[in-house]
């Protein structure tokens, strides 16, 4: 940052970088949303652990096809 001469544009470039750092509360929108993913899970039954894990697994074979090749 040191390097830009024109100080409007280094300016924004540290603007733009405290903004990354500082940002919006990140943390709670992670929060909320897991907060939400496991109350939708909740709402179709599917509180069982295993279950869950299952679902997740099939859900990352579906997108690999190398996995459905395993899977046979």
């Amino acid at each position: 940052m040191a390097a830009i001469e024109d100080r409007a544009v280094r300016a924004q470039v540290a603007d733009a970088l405290l903004n990354a750092v500082r940002g919006a509360d990140q943390a709670a929108d992670i929060v909320r949303a897991v907060q939400r993913n496991a109350q939708a899970a909740a709402a179709v039954g599917e509180t069982d652990f295993d279950k869950l894990c299952a679902a997740q697994k099939a859900a990352y074979d579906a997108r690999n096809p190398h996995k459905k090749k395993e899977a046979k």
